[in-house]
């Protein structure tokens, strides 16, 4: 017989990119942050493309991807707080499934929560995307919603 295990969720970390299948996610964060009494940290992650130091027009774009998903954060943020839920957020530059999972460690997070936009036909075979590839590397249990 296994012996029960006591889960303590105290912070859940939800990756966003904004998108339909992750506004879906965020209404799962909200309604587990509040049954579990648990705080949450929005993390968006803005791909980098190379290297950008010294180059002036990659650090504008870079600059102009982070205020507008700023915005965007504080719009969650503000829905999840007007929820009466513990809330911040972060913007990171980087690759995404590294800086998900290193923040992951660094809150450290109890749950990672983030959409999965599932696998189309013509992609199945091409390496996983960041929903698929977290779940094998997350310090912490990951559970995806589905599109």
């Amino acid at each position: 017989m296994a012996d029960d295990v006591e889960l303590s969720i105290g912070l859940i970390l939800f990756p966003t990119d904004f998108t339909e299948v992750s506004r879906k996610a965020q209404r799962y964060v909200s309604g587990l942050a509040r049954q579990l009494g648990a705080k949450v940290h929005v993390l968006h992650v803005i791909e980098s493309i190379g290297d950008a130091a010294g180059d002036g027009e990659l650090d504008a774009f870079y600059a102009s991807l982070k205020g507008q998903a700023e915005r965007q954060l504080d719009q969650i943020v503000a829905a999840l707080r007007f929820g009466h839920l513990g809330a911040d957020w972060q913007v990171i530059l980087g690759r995404r499934v590294p800086a998900i999972i290193q923040r992951a460690q660094e809150l450290p997070a109890d749950l990672i929560v983030m959409g999965s936009h599932g696998l189309r036909p013509d992609r199945q075979f091409l390496p996983g995307s960041t929903s698929q590839r977290v779940p094998l590397v997350a310090p912490c249990p990951v559970l995806l919603v589905p599109s």
